[in-house]
């Protein structure tokens, strides 16, 4: 089951998570139902709020995500979709989930949803929507909807509401995802070190410049020993290894099934002279292929947040096999011969899980009459 897309927003930081904030839409620790953050999007009257980028327009993908709802609004506003020709979610000023097409028509009026507490929304391919894994509705075709969350319209009422555990996966029809959740695996320890020291030259517990969420962002006169990690390295093999969270320690029980992993790294360099190059991979549990980069993007020297820090991910693993008990380990290269600096301030992965399927079986046996 391939996975096209996921975040917890628990980087903190929106170009990590893979995601443009529109409005007044935040990523805020006030509430989270997965980590420590969420999607938070809080519109006056007549403003908007979203999160766009997250969801392709294909008509047989899976979305999941999980709401939550402050403060209802007076009237009716989209809280998935875009406007114009696409189908949308909206949420009334009861409570009730409400659906329309792209005409727009309404299609359904669904179950009132409670304020304070977090509910599991999927958005299958074949055009259902399940609250919960109870099913609201269904009608084929009913799923091509635009990119964001959120409350894209301009309708004339505040609102507060909440996303988390953002999950879509591809061509599965009716598969659903039901109680998805998603965290972040950070930097807990060193595995090793070849030829990276910390920002201000230290040589040990260079996983405190690299597990900072949101990244530090510092300038590179500024940097310090929990900023970032860096080297100059021109052997073409300078090499840090981290080891990162648990999968349990991350909340993934030894009965969940494990649908994704995938990495994520915020980069720069110290002067625009040369061009840095590297890659970066997890070397076990599970293993993913190395992603090669140009540190800073070949910008110029970093600034303060976001001046020239460039952020890069890998290609999602899907359904890989793992020891949740164990922590995967991820590497950082840098792989030119220059002796110019290579910069990081943030690595990591991102692993989305869901409770698995078990079939019991009675252990009673029927009592049969003698």
């Amino acid at each position: 089951m391939a996975i096209l897309f996921m975040t917890g927003f628990e980087w903190g930081q929106a170009s990590l998570d893979g995601v443009t904030l529109s409005g007044t839409a935040s990523i805020s620790t006030v509430q989270a139902r997965t980590g420590a953050r969420a999607l938070r999007c809080n519109p006056a009257s007549g403003a908007t709020g979203f999160a766009s980028n997250i969801f392709t327009q294909a008509s047989n993908t899976n979305r999941h995500f999980a709401f939550y709802i402050a403060t209802l609004p007076s009237v009716q506003r989209i809280i998935a979709g875009a406007t114009g020709a696409n189908a949308t979610l909206r949420l009334e000023s009861s409570g009730a989930i409400s659906g329309y097409d792209n005409t727009p028509s309404l299609l359904f009026t669904g179950p009132v949803l409670s304020t304070g507490r977090w509910y599991s929304i999927n958005w299958s391919g074949s055009g259902r929507l399940s609250i919960d894994g109870t099913v609201i509705f269904a009608q084929v075709g009913w799923a091509n909807f635009g990119l964001s969350l959120g409350c894209v319209g301009t309708e004339a009422s505040a609102i507060d509401i909440y996303f988390d555990d953002v999950l879509e996966g591809g061509t599965l029809g009716s598969v659903s995802y039901n109680e998805v959740k998603v965290a972040l695996l950070r930097p807990i320890s060193d595995n090793s070190n070849t030829n990276w020291t910390a920002g201000a030259g230290a040589t040990t517990s260079l996983f405190d410049g690299v597990d900072n969420v949101p990244p530090a962002g510092l300038a590179s006169a500024s940097e310090t020993n929990t900023s970032n990690i860096e080297s100059a390295s021109s052997t073409g093999t300078a090499n840090y290894v981290a080891n990162l969270t648990s999968y349990t320690t991350a909340g993934v029980g030894p009965n969940d099934q494990v649908l994704a992993v995938g990495l994520g790294i915020r980069h720069g360099e110290d002067i625009a002279t040369g061009t840095k190059t590297g890659t970066f991979e997890l070397t076990a549990n599970p293993v993913i292929g190395t992603t090669a980069i140009t540190f800073g993007g070949d910008a110029g020297a970093h600034g303060g947040e976001a001046g020239n820090w460039a952020s890069a991910f890998s290609a999602i693993t899907s359904d890989p096999a793992v020891t949740v008990g164990t922590s995967p380990t991820m590497r950082v290269t840098k792989t030119d011969t220059t002796t110019r600096v290579a910069c990081v301030d943030a690595m990591g992965a991102y692993v989305a899980w869901m409770p698995r399927l078990i079939a019991y079986r009675n252990p009673m046996p029927p009592l049969i009459a003698q």
